[in-house]
């Protein structure tokens, strides 16, 4: 009986006498058992636990320049014997517009972010405006003809066109941040035409008439022109000039549209 009472008295002491150091940094846990043993704990942590629940940013994807809205002026270019032969095809320069929508952009750096290609895809769409009293007919599908509305005068007079847009752009950036970088870029844009419409405004016996003809006017299937921008920070300028012409071949006047303009909102 004496001995058992020993024995209990021997692990109660032995269980008070257990004590937990603190955790220390480098997790590692210190259990100091009765009778001068210790226990060390030491916990395993993962060194990248916390570098790969944080991806750091891609910096590519700030120096990209073709998403976005754009607005410009567009106008056309003809040789002097296409002036001569189509002396009733003229617009107005001042008149004439082009928005493009610029709604999805890739790029595949060659160099960090200072040199890569850049592609994507977007809208174009270009408002060719006539003077007030030319109204453009489609002969059977095989030329392209003007004819003079005198007495009637538009108010609105224009050829609309649309089209889906592709570009392959080569990029140069000069600074590794955005709000301080240099860049410019030239390529190619491809265009499908989806749109053709006459849209004309006018006044008739005091009532004022609206038409809208949709239809062929003859306007080339494909395009492709020359892009170049250039800006500073989010500032964007560029120029597009058609290799293509506005119609096709045969059928209407070699007239090459050409637009300069800015970006409103990048993307």
């Amino acid at each position: 009986m004496k001995i058992s009472s020993l024995i209990v008295l021997f692990i109660s002491l032995s269980f008070l006498g257990l004590a937990q150091v603190e955790e220390n940094e480098t997790d590692t846990t210190k259990i100091v058992l009765g009778g001068g043993n210790e226990l060390i704990l030491i916990k395993k942590t993962d060194s990248t636990q916390d570098t790969d629940s944080v991806k750091p940013k891609n910096v590519d994807d700030d120096f990209t320049y073709w998403s976005g809205v754009e607005l410009g002026f567009t106008g056309i270019s003809m040789t002097n014997q296409v002036k001569s032969d189509y002396e009733w095809f003229e617009i107005d320069n001042a008149k004439s517009v082009a928005v493009n929508l610029n709604v999805l952009e890739k790029k595949i750096p060659l160099i960090k972010h200072y040199l890569g290609i850049n592609t994507g895809l977007g809208f174009t769409w270009q408002d060719y405006v006539f003077n007030d009293t030319l109204s453009i007919i489609n002969m059977n599908g095989d030329s392209l003809i003007a004819m003079n509305a005198d007495p009637i005068k538009f108010s609105k007079n224009k050829l609309k066109t649309g089209y889906l847009t592709i570009p392959l752009i080569l990029e140069v950036n000069t600074s590794k941040t955005k709000s301080k970088n240099f860049h410019i870029a030239a390529g190619f844009i491809a265009g499908w035409n989806y749109r053709q419409l006459l849209k004309q405004q006018y006044e008739l016996n005091g009532d004022k008439v609206k038409n809208k003809t949709k239809g062929d006017f003859n306007v080339n299937p494909w395009s492709l022109a020359l892009t170049t921008r250039f800006g500073y920070g989010d500032f964007n300028i560029f120029a597009n000039a058609n290799v293509t012409s506005l119609f096709e071949e045969d059928q209407g006047p070699e007239a090459y549209p050409f637009t300069v303009g800015v970006t409103l909102a990048a993307f």
